[in-house]
Protein backbone atom coordinates (compact mmCIF):
# COMPACT_ATOMS: atom_id res chain seq x y z
CA UNK A 1 0.00 0.00 0.00
CA UNK A 2 1.29 3.48 -0.88
CA UNK A 3 1.12 6.34 1.61
CA UNK A 4 1.06 9.61 -0.32
CA UNK A 5 2.81 12.32 1.67
CA UNK A 6 0.98 15.66 1.54
CA UNK A 7 3.85 18.01 2.42
CA UNK A 8 6.67 18.15 -0.13
CA UNK A 9 8.41 20.87 1.89
CA UNK A 10 9.39 18.34 4.56
CA UNK A 11 12.69 16.55 3.96
CA UNK A 12 14.02 13.46 5.70
CA UNK A 13 17.84 13.43 5.80
CA UNK A 14 19.47 10.13 6.81
CA UNK A 15 21.47 8.05 7.86
CA UNK A 16 24.99 9.61 7.72
CA UNK A 17 26.41 13.09 8.14
CA UNK A 18 29.83 12.78 6.51
CA UNK A 19 31.56 16.14 6.32
CA UNK A 20 28.53 17.76 7.95
CA UNK A 21 26.67 17.74 4.64
CA UNK A 22 23.35 17.14 6.39
CA UNK A 23 23.99 20.04 8.72
CA UNK A 24 24.78 22.49 5.94
CA UNK A 25 21.90 21.33 3.75
CA UNK A 26 19.42 21.75 6.57
CA UNK A 27 20.60 25.26 7.30
CA UNK A 28 20.73 26.31 3.63
CA UNK A 29 17.28 24.88 2.84
CA UNK A 30 15.54 26.57 5.75
CA UNK A 31 15.69 29.92 3.94
CA UNK A 32 13.68 28.38 1.11
CA UNK A 33 10.84 27.19 3.33
CA UNK A 34 11.87 23.59 3.89
CA UNK A 35 11.58 21.74 7.20
CA UNK A 36 14.26 19.11 7.70
CA UNK A 37 13.77 15.93 9.70
CA UNK A 38 16.97 14.09 10.57
CA UNK A 39 17.86 10.58 11.74
CA UNK A 40 21.57 9.75 11.83
CA UNK A 41 23.51 6.66 12.79
CA UNK A 42 26.92 8.26 12.42
CA UNK A 43 27.12 11.99 12.87
CA UNK A 44 30.15 14.27 12.44
CA UNK A 45 28.21 17.46 12.97
CA UNK A 46 29.80 20.86 13.53
CA UNK A 47 28.47 21.06 17.07
CA UNK A 48 31.13 23.62 17.95
CA UNK A 49 29.61 26.04 15.45
CA UNK A 50 25.98 25.64 16.40
CA UNK A 51 25.16 23.85 19.64
CA UNK A 52 21.50 23.86 18.62
CA UNK A 53 22.29 21.96 15.43
CA UNK A 54 18.91 20.33 14.90
CA UNK A 55 16.85 22.50 17.23
CA UNK A 56 17.51 25.80 15.48
CA UNK A 57 15.73 26.64 12.24
CA UNK A 58 12.80 24.31 13.02
CA UNK A 59 14.99 21.28 12.37
CA UNK A 60 14.41 18.09 14.31
CA UNK A 61 17.04 16.79 16.72
CA UNK A 62 19.17 14.05 15.25
CA UNK A 63 19.56 10.53 16.49
CA UNK A 64 23.24 9.78 16.99
CA UNK A 65 23.91 6.43 18.61
CA UNK A 66 27.22 5.16 17.29
CA UNK A 67 29.20 6.52 20.24
CA UNK A 68 27.06 4.90 22.91
CA UNK A 69 26.27 1.49 21.40
CA UNK A 70 27.46 -0.80 18.59
CA UNK A 71 25.99 -0.10 15.16
CA UNK A 72 24.28 -3.51 15.06
CA UNK A 73 22.29 -2.55 18.14
CA UNK A 74 21.78 1.07 17.11
CA UNK A 75 20.30 0.30 13.70
CA UNK A 76 16.88 -0.84 15.01
CA UNK A 77 16.67 2.43 16.95
CA UNK A 78 17.52 4.30 13.78
CA UNK A 79 14.76 2.45 11.92
CA UNK A 80 12.28 3.38 14.65
CA UNK A 81 13.34 7.04 14.44
CA UNK A 82 12.87 6.99 10.67
CA UNK A 83 9.39 5.56 11.01
CA UNK A 84 8.41 8.54 13.16
CA UNK A 85 9.24 10.96 10.36
CA UNK A 86 8.55 9.07 7.12
CA UNK A 87 4.87 9.90 7.03
CA UNK A 88 5.53 13.64 7.36
CA UNK A 89 8.14 13.96 4.61
CA UNK A 90 7.69 14.29 0.87
CA UNK A 91 11.41 14.05 0.13
CA UNK A 92 13.79 11.28 1.23
CA UNK A 93 17.44 12.39 0.98
CA UNK A 94 19.57 9.30 1.60
CA UNK A 95 23.28 10.06 2.13
CA UNK A 96 25.97 7.52 1.10
CA UNK A 97 23.49 4.71 0.56
CA UNK A 98 24.37 3.24 3.96
CA UNK A 99 22.01 0.54 5.13
CA UNK A 100 19.34 1.10 7.77
CA UNK A 101 18.87 -2.57 8.65
CA UNK A 102 19.58 -4.55 5.46
CA UNK A 103 20.00 -3.71 1.79
CA UNK A 104 18.03 -4.14 -0.43
CA UNK A 105 15.21 -4.78 2.07
CA UNK A 106 15.41 -1.19 3.33
CA UNK A 107 14.49 0.12 -0.12
CA UNK A 108 11.64 -2.32 -0.57
CA UNK A 109 10.26 -1.12 2.76
CA UNK A 110 10.32 2.43 1.41
CA UNK A 111 8.26 1.46 -1.62
CA UNK A 112 5.26 2.04 0.64
CA UNK A 113 5.86 5.78 0.37
CA UNK A 114 5.25 7.64 -2.88
CA UNK A 115 7.75 10.47 -2.46
CA UNK A 116 10.73 12.13 -4.10
CA UNK A 117 13.71 9.86 -3.45
CA UNK A 118 17.36 10.89 -3.69
CA UNK A 119 20.57 9.01 -2.96
CA UNK A 120 23.57 11.26 -2.42
CA UNK A 121 26.91 9.58 -3.15
CA UNK A 122 29.95 11.15 -1.54
CA UNK A 123 33.19 9.18 -1.97
CA UNK A 124 34.32 5.74 -0.94
CA UNK A 125 30.66 4.70 -0.74
CA UNK A 126 30.82 4.16 -4.52
CA UNK A 127 34.44 4.72 -5.53
CA UNK A 128 35.72 1.79 -7.59
CA UNK A 129 39.31 1.21 -6.38
CA UNK A 130 40.23 -0.75 -9.52
CA UNK A 131 39.08 2.10 -11.76
CA UNK A 132 40.73 4.68 -9.52
CA UNK A 133 44.04 2.82 -9.87
CA UNK A 134 43.73 3.23 -13.64
CA UNK A 135 42.79 6.92 -13.47
CA UNK A 136 45.02 8.01 -10.60
CA UNK A 137 48.77 7.27 -10.57
CA UNK A 138 48.98 8.14 -6.88
CA UNK A 139 46.09 6.01 -5.60
CA UNK A 140 48.34 2.98 -5.06
CA UNK A 141 49.80 4.91 -2.10
CA UNK A 142 46.40 4.53 -0.42
CA UNK A 143 45.69 0.91 -1.44
CA UNK A 144 49.16 -0.54 -0.84
CA UNK A 145 47.98 -2.47 2.23
CA UNK A 146 45.04 -4.07 0.39
CA UNK A 147 45.31 -7.19 -1.75
CA UNK A 148 43.76 -7.39 -5.22
CA UNK A 149 40.87 -9.59 -4.06
CA UNK A 150 39.92 -7.01 -1.42
CA UNK A 151 39.89 -4.25 -4.03
CA UNK A 152 37.89 -6.45 -6.38
CA UNK A 153 35.29 -7.14 -3.68
CA UNK A 154 34.96 -3.42 -2.89
CA UNK A 155 34.50 -2.66 -6.58
CA UNK A 156 31.80 -5.30 -6.95
CA UNK A 157 29.96 -4.25 -3.78
CA UNK A 158 29.91 -0.56 -4.72
CA UNK A 159 28.51 -1.28 -8.18
CA UNK A 160 25.86 -3.61 -6.74
CA UNK A 161 24.79 -0.99 -4.19
CA UNK A 162 24.31 1.58 -6.94
CA UNK A 163 22.25 -0.83 -9.02
CA UNK A 164 19.96 -1.52 -6.07
CA UNK A 165 19.17 2.18 -5.68
CA UNK A 166 18.92 2.76 -9.42
CA UNK A 167 16.42 -0.07 -9.85
CA UNK A 168 14.28 1.43 -7.07
CA UNK A 169 13.98 4.72 -8.95
CA UNK A 170 16.22 6.88 -6.73
CA UNK A 171 17.68 10.02 -8.29
CA UNK A 172 21.49 9.99 -8.05
CA UNK A 173 23.45 13.00 -6.73
CA UNK A 174 27.24 12.94 -7.01
CA UNK A 175 30.17 15.38 -7.13
CA UNK A 176 32.00 15.56 -10.45
CA UNK A 177 34.98 13.49 -9.29
CA UNK A 178 32.72 10.46 -8.79
CA UNK A 179 31.14 10.50 -12.25
CA UNK A 180 33.51 7.83 -13.65
CA UNK A 181 32.55 5.60 -10.72
CA UNK A 182 28.81 5.72 -11.37
CA UNK A 183 27.25 2.72 -13.05
CA UNK A 184 26.69 3.26 -16.78
CA UNK A 185 22.92 3.78 -16.58
CA UNK A 186 23.27 6.40 -13.84
CA UNK A 187 25.98 8.40 -15.64
CA UNK A 188 23.36 9.50 -18.17
CA UNK A 189 20.87 10.91 -15.68
CA UNK A 190 22.71 11.80 -12.45
CA UNK A 191 22.56 15.32 -10.99
CA UNK A 192 25.87 17.01 -10.05
CA UNK A 193 26.19 18.37 -6.52
CA UNK A 194 28.71 20.62 -4.77
CA UNK A 195 29.55 20.95 -1.09
CA UNK A 196 27.62 23.55 0.92
CA UNK A 197 29.32 25.88 3.39
CA UNK A 198 28.33 28.68 5.77
CA UNK A 199 30.38 31.50 4.26
CA UNK A 200 28.75 34.03 6.59
CA UNK A 201 30.32 32.28 9.57
CA UNK A 202 33.74 31.56 8.06
CA UNK A 203 35.15 34.95 7.12
CA UNK A 204 38.75 36.19 6.69
CA UNK A 205 40.60 37.57 9.67
CA UNK A 206 41.33 41.26 9.26
CA UNK A 207 44.79 42.57 10.10
CA UNK A 208 46.40 39.19 10.67
CA UNK A 209 49.69 39.36 12.55
CA UNK A 210 52.65 39.53 10.20
CA UNK A 211 55.39 37.42 11.74
CA UNK A 212 57.67 37.76 8.71
CA UNK A 213 57.34 34.07 8.12
CA UNK A 214 54.93 31.93 6.13
CA UNK A 215 52.49 29.89 8.17
CA UNK A 216 51.71 26.59 6.40
CA UNK A 217 48.91 24.41 7.79
CA UNK A 218 47.91 20.82 7.02
CA UNK A 219 45.11 18.72 8.55
CA UNK A 220 45.90 14.98 8.19
CA UNK A 221 42.53 13.39 8.87
CA UNK A 222 43.89 10.32 7.04
CA UNK A 223 47.66 10.21 6.53
CA UNK A 224 47.63 7.91 3.49
CA UNK A 225 44.83 9.56 1.53
CA UNK A 226 46.14 13.04 2.36
CA UNK A 227 49.72 12.20 1.37
CA UNK A 228 50.90 13.64 4.67
CA UNK A 229 54.31 11.95 4.55
CA UNK A 230 55.11 13.74 1.28
CA UNK A 231 54.04 17.08 2.77
CA UNK A 232 56.22 16.62 5.87
CA UNK A 233 59.18 15.68 3.69
CA UNK A 234 58.70 18.83 1.60
CA UNK A 235 58.41 21.00 4.72
CA UNK A 236 61.72 19.69 6.08
CA UNK A 237 63.41 20.76 2.85
CA UNK A 238 61.68 24.15 2.87
CA UNK A 239 62.81 24.87 6.43
CA UNK A 240 66.41 24.81 5.22
CA UNK A 241 65.79 27.72 2.84
CA UNK A 242 62.81 29.72 4.14
CA UNK A 243 61.51 31.18 7.36
CA UNK A 244 58.30 29.19 7.80
CA UNK A 245 56.09 27.76 10.52
CA UNK A 246 54.38 24.43 9.86
CA UNK A 247 51.30 23.37 11.83
CA UNK A 248 50.05 19.79 11.64
CA UNK A 249 46.45 19.77 12.87
CA UNK A 250 45.69 16.50 14.62
CA UNK A 251 43.54 15.58 17.60
CA UNK A 252 41.91 19.01 17.84
CA UNK A 253 38.19 19.81 18.06
CA UNK A 254 36.81 21.27 14.86
CA UNK A 255 36.69 24.77 16.30
CA UNK A 256 40.41 24.56 17.06
CA UNK A 257 41.14 23.35 13.55
CA UNK A 258 39.23 26.29 12.09
CA UNK A 259 41.13 28.76 14.24
CA UNK A 260 44.49 27.48 12.99
CA UNK A 261 43.32 27.42 9.37
CA UNK A 262 42.08 31.02 9.61
CA UNK A 263 45.53 32.15 10.75
CA UNK A 264 47.39 30.32 7.96
CA UNK A 265 49.11 31.80 4.93
CA UNK A 266 48.89 28.55 2.96
CA UNK A 267 46.66 25.53 3.55
CA UNK A 268 47.78 22.18 2.13
CA UNK A 269 44.99 19.64 1.70
CA UNK A 270 45.35 16.20 0.07
CA UNK A 271 47.84 15.08 -2.58
CA UNK A 272 46.38 11.70 -3.54
CA UNK A 273 42.70 11.61 -4.52
CA UNK A 274 42.55 14.51 -6.95
CA UNK A 275 39.57 16.48 -5.62
CA UNK A 276 39.06 19.20 -3.01
CA UNK A 277 36.79 18.69 -0.02
CA UNK A 278 35.41 20.53 3.00
CA UNK A 279 38.81 21.32 4.52
CA UNK A 280 39.85 23.12 1.34
CA UNK A 281 36.57 25.03 1.24
CA UNK A 282 36.90 26.14 4.85
CA UNK A 283 40.38 27.50 4.16
CA UNK A 284 39.16 29.25 1.01
CA UNK A 285 36.28 30.83 2.93
CA UNK A 286 38.87 32.35 5.27
CA UNK A 287 40.68 33.76 2.23
CA UNK A 288 43.56 31.28 2.52
CA UNK A 289 45.27 29.98 -0.65
CA UNK A 290 44.90 26.20 -0.94
CA UNK A 291 47.32 23.65 -2.37
CA UNK A 292 45.62 20.39 -3.30
CA UNK A 293 45.92 17.73 -5.98
CA UNK A 294 43.20 18.26 -8.61
CA UNK A 295 43.08 15.59 -11.31
CA UNK A 296 43.12 16.97 -14.85
CA UNK A 297 39.83 15.30 -15.84
CA UNK A 298 38.19 16.89 -12.79
CA UNK A 299 39.63 20.37 -13.30
CA UNK A 300 38.21 20.38 -16.83
CA UNK A 301 34.72 20.23 -15.32
CA UNK A 302 35.25 23.00 -12.76
CA UNK A 303 34.58 26.72 -13.33
CA UNK A 304 37.30 28.73 -15.07
CA UNK A 305 37.88 30.84 -11.94
CA UNK A 306 38.74 27.80 -9.79
CA UNK A 307 41.67 29.08 -7.67
CA UNK A 308 43.20 26.00 -5.97
CA UNK A 309 46.88 25.40 -6.77
CA UNK A 310 47.42 21.86 -8.04
CA UNK A 311 50.24 19.82 -6.50
CA UNK A 312 51.31 16.19 -6.40
CA UNK A 313 53.66 14.24 -4.12
CA UNK A 314 56.29 14.73 -6.83
CA UNK A 315 56.20 18.55 -7.05
CA UNK A 316 54.83 19.69 -3.67
CA UNK A 317 58.20 21.17 -2.64
CA UNK A 318 58.50 23.31 -5.80
CA UNK A 319 54.88 24.47 -5.58
CA UNK A 320 55.21 25.60 -1.96
CA UNK A 321 58.58 27.25 -2.60
CA UNK A 322 57.15 29.30 -5.48
CA UNK A 323 54.25 30.50 -3.32
CA UNK A 324 56.50 31.43 -0.41
CA UNK A 325 58.62 33.58 -2.72
CA UNK A 326 55.67 35.36 -4.35
CA UNK A 327 53.65 36.97 -1.53
CA UNK A 328 51.66 39.13 -3.97
CA UNK A 329 50.42 35.95 -5.63
CA UNK A 330 49.46 34.57 -2.23
CA UNK A 331 47.34 37.64 -1.52
CA UNK A 332 45.60 37.48 -4.90
CA UNK A 333 44.91 33.76 -4.48
CA UNK A 334 43.41 34.39 -1.07
CA UNK A 335 40.97 36.96 -2.44
CA UNK A 336 40.07 34.71 -5.37
CA UNK A 337 39.53 31.75 -3.04
CA UNK A 338 37.08 33.64 -0.85
CA UNK A 339 35.17 34.90 -3.89
CA UNK A 340 34.97 31.41 -5.38
CA UNK A 341 33.49 29.80 -2.27
CA UNK A 342 30.85 32.53 -1.89
CA UNK A 343 29.98 32.27 -5.58
CA UNK A 344 29.62 28.49 -5.77
CA UNK A 345 29.28 26.96 -2.28
CA UNK A 346 27.46 29.43 -0.01
CA UNK A 347 24.11 28.78 1.66
CA UNK A 348 22.36 31.23 -0.64
CA UNK A 349 23.70 29.55 -3.79
CA UNK A 350 23.37 25.93 -2.71
CA UNK A 351 20.03 26.44 -0.97
CA UNK A 352 18.63 27.74 -4.26
CA UNK A 353 20.26 24.87 -6.15
CA UNK A 354 18.79 22.21 -3.83
CA UNK A 355 15.40 23.91 -3.98
CA UNK A 356 15.42 23.76 -7.78
CA UNK A 357 16.60 20.18 -7.67
CA UNK A 358 13.81 19.07 -5.33
CA UNK A 359 11.21 20.93 -7.35
CA UNK A 360 12.30 19.18 -10.55
CA UNK A 361 11.80 15.66 -9.16
CA UNK A 362 8.68 13.53 -9.33
CA UNK A 363 7.51 11.16 -6.57
CA UNK A 364 8.24 7.47 -7.17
Amino acid sequence: MLYTVPNERNILHFPSNWGSRVYHHCMALHAFGYVSHVALLDNSQYNTIDHNFFIAKHVCRSLCLHKIMPATIARPFLARELLKHLKYCGIFHWYTGNKILFLPLDLRWMRRYKVKKIVHWQGDDIRDPLLELELNPWYSHFTKNLCFNELKNISKANKLKQKIFFDEGFTFLAPVDLVPHLITDAQKIFIPIRHTLNTDYLIPIENKKNENRINIVHAPSEYNIKGTSYIIEAIKKLEKHFHIRFTLLSGLPHQGVLRHIAEADIFVDQLILGMYGMASLEAMAFGIPVVCRIASHIREQLPSDFPIIDATPKNIYEILASLIIDKDKLCALGDASRSYVVKYHSYAIMGRYLHSLYESLKPV
